[in-house]
């Protein structure tokens, strides 16, 4: 493995968002208008990111990209998102010339990281979900549908991010088709940032991913309860067993909304490992 260079730092920011920072500030799917009842509570504003170099979205549902302009406003920061995300980026007002689109598998290279980009089908919510929410969806419906005509999915986008060898791997949903992503991610990835979210055997199918790609640590993530009545918490604790059953070596890692960790402390350390520096 290639030696790592500087130390980077990492804070879950609730639902699919994460803040890495190395000589650059990365924001991946930055939302923090969460609803008054959610949990944890969110008090970080889009101004708090004033620093931002770049942002990545890994599709335009609003609980992954609603926050975007108005944080790439503060911070000048550059966005790469699909067409689909992009049109509504520019509705609201974002300058066209900030925003690079990604319409392929792709990889793109700054200073202090790379990362590869690769598209597939967003998660599908079984039927299970749908009968089990369907008394709060009912009773919104009218906010439901302004999101789904404003803020349409359209491509799921996996992001391996590589910082001097670090790997870490982001997905905002599950991929319905991840089959199709193995020959990329299989024995490729150190710290899966794992969702919970979207389907009721997400336990099952989150640890039959894992295990086909093996990575050295998982930290779990979209499993909290960001919008309630529609997102109640998941089982997290299931999904760890079914980890530990299948990757018994692999290291998992909750983590504190808001609270900064270092994602090598989760790597095996010895001779042949990295070490934080």
């Amino acid at each position: 493995m290639a030696e790592m260079g500087k130390e980077i730092q990492m804070r879950w920011l609730g639902s699919a968002a994460f803040e890495i920072r190395s000589e650059s500030v990365v924001l991946i799917d930055p939302f923090l208008r969460r609803n008054r009842k959610a949990y944890p509570i969110q008090e970080l504003k889009p101004k708090d990111f004033s620093r931002a170099d770049y942002i990545f979205v890994s599709h335009g549902h609003s609980d992954h990209a609603i926050d975007v302009p108005e944080i790439s406003r503060s911070s000048g920061a550059k966005i790469f998102c699909s067409p689909v995300t992009a049109k509504f980026l520019i509705r609201k007002n974002m300058d066209p010339s900030r925003i690079t689109l990604i319409e392929s598998n792709r990889e793109f290279f700054f200073p202090d990281f790379s990362v590869r980009a690769l598209l597939c089908e967003h998660s599908k919510v079984d039927i299970g979900i749908i009968l089990r929410s369907m008394p709060q969806l009912l009773s919104a419906v009218p906010g439901l549908l302004v999101d789904f005509l404003t803020m349409p999915a359209g491509p799921l986008i996996v992001f391996l991010f590589d910082f001097s060898g670090l790997r870490i791997l982001h997905m905002g949903s599950l991929p319905n088709d991840y089959e199709n992503l193995l020959p990329e991610l299989a024995g490729n990835t150190d710290i899966a940032l794992i969702p919970l979210r979207g389907r009721s055997d997400i336990a099952e199918i989150a640890a039959d991913f894992s295990s086909s790609i093996k990575p050295t640590a998982i930290v779990v993530q979209h499993h909290d309860n960001f919008s309630p009545p529609l997102s109640p918490p998941v089982d997290v604790e299931s999904f760890r067993r079914k980890v530990k059953e299948v990757l018994p070596e692999t290291a998992f890692y909750e983590p504190e909304m808001n609270v900064t960790f270092s994602p090598t402390s989760l790597l095996p350390k010895g001779p042949d490992s990295r070490t934080a520096q």
